[in-house]
């Protein structure tokens, strides 16, 4: 499968199959980046909002917010899903990224335990009991 990645800035060509509340036009942050992902016949697969310059809170101590890119939000169409295009769209991203570390903060914990990046649960949280989302980051 042959992926690419563009910038987007009217929301998806063909918004079914997308969670509506996350893409519907709404103010985007100043520094966030909306995303495209497309297969070779130009069908579109997923959409990804990107954060420039974030830090990963109470969750890691002592870090330059300036080596982190923060994944607002991804999604893959959901017809396309269970296809890897979640994790070829993180390959892509990387790329796009190269000298900066990719952070989540995500519930979806199944899709991001899958991808081998680590998982720090917020310091205050019971393990059994999270209040907080977990920050998933790239590994170095």
């Amino acid at each position: 499968m042959h992926l690419t990645l563009t910038e987007r800035t009217d929301g998806f060509s063909d918004p079914t199959g997308f969670n509506e509340q996350w893409w519907r036009p709404r103010i985007f942050q100043h520094d966030s980046t909306l995303l495209s992902v497309h297969d070779e016949r130009g069908v579109e697969l997923a959409g990804v909002e990107m954060i420039e310059r974030t830090h990963p809170g109470e969750y890691l101590e002592d870090v330059d917010p300036r080596q982190f890119v923060k994944i607002q939000f991804i999604e893959v169409r959901q017809r396309h899903r269970g296809r890897r295009v979640g994790f070829a769209t993180l390959q892509l991203l990387a790329e796009l990224y190269p000298d900066r570390r990719l952070l989540a903060f995500s519930e979806a914990d199944g899709f991001w335990d899958k991808t081998g990046w680590t998982r720090y649960m917020h310091h205050e949280d019971n393990p059994a009991r999270p209040r907080h989302q977990c920050l998933y980051l790239q590994p170095e």
